[in-house]
């Protein structure tokens, strides 16, 4: 993802997240987890759907579709809680949502 993007994050959550969540490694780039960022909604550049990923895990996301956006979905519940994910999921502002 280019320097150019940047500003349309969670600055704070990127600093804070410097490795990937899942090997550990860096560098880091950055992937929305359950929905792309295409639909122009800006609460979907908010930290629940962004997972920092080094390049070739960020392959594997953006090739295997649903079953990434489930695994996305279960990592970002563990970091911040089911709860949460579900409050944050059934706010944004579209009208048709996957269920995980």
């Amino acid at each position: 993802m280019g320097e150019r993007s940047m500003t349309h994050y969670n600055q704070s959550y990127m600093d804070s997240h410097q490795v990937s969540v899942i090997s550990g490694q860096s560098p880091v780039e950055w992937h929305h987890a359950i929905y792309k960022r295409n639909k122009n909604i800006p609460e979907l550049n908010a930290k629940e759907n962004l997972l920092p990923l080094t390049h070739d895990e960020h392959l594997w996301f953006e090739a295997h579709g649903y079953e990434a956006r489930c695994r996305a979905w279960l990592m970002k519940c563990q970091e911040f809680g089911l709860e949460h994910m579900t409050r944050w999921h059934d706010e944004l502002p579209m009208k048709t949502k996957e269920r995980f």
